[in-house]
């Protein structure tokens, strides 16, 4: 009786002492498999998280807008398909497929698209160096080419081309146009 119980407390000591290797080696297997998992993933995906990575020395959002008030109430949003920033010079916003909406306190709206834009963060300017298509809400429409629009001072001007269509059928034809 005495020796089949010593060879239970034999048998069950070595199993708690491989247990006590076992289960940290085991834990450590677990910890070196999702670190390895981490690592190939950030690799693979250009380092993302969420809408936002890193791609060639610039910082990237996509989607992303960017919105204030003037001291007169009047609301201007910038959106675009997607913003780059060199890492070295995030002030400087390179956009595509932008997008500027002025939205003046009594509900009147003027908005603008562009294949491609630059915002200066600091200086709320924005460069449009290609064309400019324009709209508001009386029904003006028409385009505008190399334009610099400072959104604080609520001016803009082209130093291109400037066609425009007014809502009473009036048309605009210029060689430049200061707003």
């Amino acid at each position: 009786m005495r020796s089949r119980i010593y060879a239970r407390l034999q048998q069950r000591n070595r199993m708690v002492s491989i247990l006590r290797i076992g289960l940290p080696l085991l834990g450590v297997l677990v910890l070196a498999g999702l670190v390895l998992q981490i690592v190939v993933a950030s690799l693979l995906d250009q380092f993302g998280i969420s809408d936002l990575r890193i791609d060639r020395d610039n910082l990237v959002v996509e989607t992303p807008s960017y919105s204030s008030m003037t001291a007169d109430g009047t609301r201007y949003e910038v959106a675009s398909d997607d913003a780059r920033a060199a890492i070295g010079d995030t002030d400087l916003l390179h956009l595509s497929g932008a997008l500027l909406e002025v939205t003046k306190p009594n509900g009147s709206w003027m908005k603008a698209d562009a294949e491609q834009a630059q915002m200066r963060l600091s200086a709320q300017t924005v460069f449009v160096p290609g064309a400019m298509e324009i709209a508001d809400s009386r029904g003006t429409s028409g385009t505008i080419e190399a334009v610099h629009a400072n959104l604080l001072t609520e001016t803009m001007v082209s130093d291109g081309r400037a066609s425009i269509r007014y809502h009473n059928g009036t048309t605009l034809d210029a060689e430049t146009m200061t707003y």
